[in-house]
């Protein structure tokens, strides 16, 4: 079966594969695809699936703060005197 797949997705699952998680474009295909089973079987609902699917997006474009961050001015923020 041929799969034709846009560059930008493309990059993605190369991305994927140097962090070396995972050891073939095939491998992370089935994490994918198990894991999209998973959420189904779960009943997320559409509101929720395109929710996470933003979130995912801004990830990618470096839309977030890292959790220590975050951690270190909540700390800051209600347990200074």
């Amino acid at each position: 079966m041929a799969i034709e797949l846009s560059v930008e997705t493309q990059k993605r699952i190369e991305e994927k594969l140097k962090s070396g998680r995972y050891s073939s474009a095939d491998e992370l295909i089935c994490a994918a695809l198990d894991a999209l089973n998973e959420f189904e079987s779960e009943g997320l609902d559409e509101e929720t699936l395109k929710a996470i699917e933003r979130s995912d997006k801004q990830i990618e474009r470096g839309e977030f703060y890292d959790w220590k961050d975050v951690r270190a001015r909540v700390l800051k923020k209600f347990l200074e005197d």
